[in-house]
C-alpha cells in the first residue's frame, strides 16, 4: 500500500464528519465538527486489479469475485481493520435502513452494478441489517427481487441559491423524496467516474443532487453556472449532508470526454477500480484528478474548473484543499 498526497495546494475547505447514529468516519471528518480546520487528512481510498473482467466466447465478462475483493479491500483500507465486515461496521448500524444510491443515466455501462450490489448487501447483512432493510436507488442491471421498496414520492420542499440564465443567482425550489427525507438513516454514494461537459465532472455530488427521480425534483433548472452553487446547496440540505456516511465511487471503466452519456466506448477509459471515502468533496476532487489523467492520455485539455466543489468545501462538506488529502492507492494483482 502506498499513500500519495496530491502535490499542489489550490482551493481550502474544511470537512465535516458524521455523527448519525453515533457513528462516525475515520480521518479528517471525525474532526473539526465544530468550526475550524481537520486535523487529519481526508482519506481516499483507490483500489484497482486489472483482472475484473475476462474474455470469453460471448466477449468481456466481469469477474463478480475480483469487484467483491476490490470492495473489500477498500473498506478495509478506509476504516483500518481487518475484516470487511467490521469495517463496514463503522458506518452503518444494524437497526438501520440503508439506502445504495447508484448512477441510474449511465444504465451499468461497465457492467458491475450486480457485482457491486451482491458484495455490499452481503456486507450489510453481516452487519446485521435485513435485506428488506436495504434500498436501491437507481440500480440498473440490479435483481432488486427481496429487497426494500424506495418511496419516490416527492416530499419537503427546500430553497437553495441557483444560477440561471445571464449568470443571476436567485433562489429556487426543489423537493426531496420521502426515500432520502423519511425511509433511508444511511445513505452510501455510488458514483460513477465520468466527466460532465456542464459541471466538469459527475461525482458523488452531481449522483445525489440530480437525481430527479429518486433523491430530488426538478433537476434540469439547476444546470446554470456550471452546476454551482446548486450542485453543493443541495448537497448541503440536512438529510443529504447528514446521511451520506460513504463514497463507493465505480471506476473500473470511466468516461473521460462525451459525459455524462455512456454510449460512446471511444470516451471511455479503465481505471480498473473503485474509489472509497467518507468525503464526498474529496472524493470527487481525486475523480477529477483520475479523469484528467484518461483525458490526456487521449490528448484532450484538461478540465478547467469544477466550481461546486470549492462550494461544497466552504460550506463544510468537505474538503476541496489536496494538501489535506491522502490519495491512498492498491493494486490487487493478479486473480483474486
Amino acid at each position: 500500500m502506498t499513500t500519495t498526497p496530491l502535490n499542489r495546494r489550490e482551493f481550502l475547505g474544511a470537512g465535516i464528519g458524521i455523527t448519525a447514529a453515533g457513528l462516525a468516519p475515520s480521518g479528517a471528518l471525525a474532526e473539526g465538527l465544530l468550526g475550524g480546520k481537520p486535523t487529519k487528512k481526508s482519506k481516499v481510498v483507490d483500489v484497482t486489479c486489472p483482472d475484473w473482467i475476462h474474455e470469453s466466447k460471448e466477449g468481456a465478462v466481469v469477474r463478480p469475485e475480483v469487484v467483491k475483493a476490490v470492495i473489500h479491500e477498500g473498506l478495509k483500507l478506509l476504516a483500518g481493520k481487518k475484516q470487511a465486515d467490521a469495517a463496514l461496521k463503522q458506518f452503518v448500524s444494524p437497526k438501520e435502513t440503508v439506502a445504495l444510491k447508484f448512477n441510474g443515466l449511465s444504465r451499468d455501462f461497465a457492467g458491475v452494478n450486480q457485482a457491486i450490489l451482491s458484495a455490499l448487501t452481503e456486507l450489510l447483512q453481516e452487519c446485521g441489517i435485513e435485506k428488506k432493510r436495504i434500498l436501491v436507488l437507481e440500480g440498473a442491471g440490479c435483481d432488486v427481487k427481496g429487497y426494500g421498496t424506495p418511496d419516490f414520492t416527492k416530499d419537503k420542499t427546500y430553497t437553495v441559491r441557483n444560477t440561471v440564465r445571464g449568470g443571476k443567482i436567485v433562489k429556487s425550489e426543489t423537493k426531496l423524496t420521502r426515500c432520502v427525507e423519511k425511509q433511508a438513516d444511511c445513505i452510501i454514494d455510488i458514483p460513477d467516474i465520468k466527466n460532465h461537459g456542464i459541471a466538469g465532472i459527475t461525482g458523488a455530488l452531481k449522483n445525489l443532487a440530480y437525481a430527479g427521480r429518486s433523491v430530488m425534483s426538478n433537476p434540469r433548472q439547476f444546470h446554470g453556472g456550471m452546476c454551482d452553487p446548486a450542485m453543493a446547496e443541495i448537497n448541503n440540505l440536512k438529510p443529504l449532508r447528514e446521511k451520506v456516511r460513504l463514497v463507493l465511487a465505480q471506476g473500473f471503466k470511466g468516461v473521460f470526454h462525451g459525459g455524462p452519456g455512456t454510449r460512446r466506448p471511444g470516451f471511455h477509459f479503465r481505471h480498473d477500480g473503485m474509489l472509497f471515502s467518507t468525503d464526498r468533496v474529496a472524493a470527487d476532487r481525486i475523480q477529477w484528478k483520475i479523469v484528467d489523467a484518461a483525458r490526456k492520455v487521449k490528448r484532450k485539455r484538461p478540465i478547467r474548473r469544477v466550481p461546486s466543489l470549492e462550494t461544497a468545501a466552504e460550506l463544510g462538506l468537505g474538503t476541496n484543499d489536496p494538501a489535506r488529502i491522502d490519495w491512498v492507492k492498491k493494486r490487487l494483482a493478479g486473480k483474486v
